[in-house]
């Protein structure tokens, strides 16, 4: 492996022409290697976000999803869900709310007819609030002609294909609400960074795993809130003002290595694989 020897031999290709690094950041688990070599070859702070596939110890901060339950040696940091990018900028207008359709997927049952009565209601509990949905690249065909039988007021379907980069980021700026199918958490977890209110529809697991572990546990903790067909939902439904943990690891890394030492001059971001 090309990274390996990179390691072995203290040189990485890729810092070239680039300024000596104070951060090496990366995600996916084929970013492990070349992380490590950046470092040897550059110097500065290895910061992983996920649980790695090599020893944590390697290296000098790891950011790991609370639902993954890592209880290792190293330093670490357990996060709310996977960080995100979205902010709580924006106005969220009450009369306003995103609906958001995951698909098939190895943890829940995909079920179309569900989804679609769930959908029905809503849209009947809160006539006064404008809807828009989305799909997503997993979404069932059969879903997304489906929806043509809802035919409500209140309504306004975008399919994923007709979206374009930072529509959806966008789009819950200026919602108060929304509804995110339960197969897909990592939308639930960009919703709550965007304080609005989060509502899941719901979907039967396939079997438990730490993804729907950590879904129940910001249910359990009132963070978001089920559909239920009597509206009960509706007492809970509200922003978790503050929830922010990009913005909270940010603060805890430049507490750690910068406020007494130096400013933060530059970074290499390793993407996911």
């Amino acid at each position: 492996m090309k990274a390996v020897c990179n390691l072995i031999t203290g040189h990485w290709q890729g810092g070239h022409n680039l300024p000596i690094p104070d951060l090496i950041i990366g995600a996916g688990h084929r970013t492990h290697w070349d992380m490590l070599a950046a470092k040897r070859a550059y110097g500065g702070k290895s910061i992983v976000l996920m649980a790695p596939t090599l020893p944590l110890t390697w290296f000098d901060l790891c950011l790991i999803p609370q639902h993954d339950h890592y209880q290792g040696p190293g330093f670490f940091v357990e996060t709310q869900g996977v960080l995100n990018p979205l902010h709580a900028t924006g106005q969220h207008h009450h009369d306003k709310a995103l609906i958001m359709i995951g698909g098939y997927s190895k943890h829940y049952q995909w079920d179309t007819l569900g989804l679609l009565t769930q959908i029905r209601q809503l849209l009947a509990h809160r006539p006064w609030v404008r809807h828009t949905l989305t799909t997503s690249r997993r979404t069932p065909a059969d879903f997304t002609l489906s929806l043509n039988s809802l035919s409500a007021h209140n309504l306004k379907v975008v399919p994923y294909c007709e979206t374009k980069p930072g529509w959806v980021a966008n789009e819950l700026a200026h919602s108060d609400t929304a509804w995110i199918s339960e197969d897909s958490v990592s939308m639930v977890y960009e919703a709550l960074t965007a304080h609005v209110g989060v509502g899941v529809l719901n979907l039967n697991i396939k079997k438990q795993s730490r993804i729907s572990r950590g879904l129940e546990n910001l249910i359990l903790n009132k963070m978001v809130v089920r559909f239920d067909s009597n509206a009960n939902y509706q007492q809970l439904l509200r922003p978790v003002i503050g929830f922010s943990e990009a913005e909270r690891c940010a603060k805890l890394i430049i507490e750690k290595w910068f406020y007494s030492e130096h400013a933060m001059h530059s970074a290499i971001l390793l993407g996911a694989e």
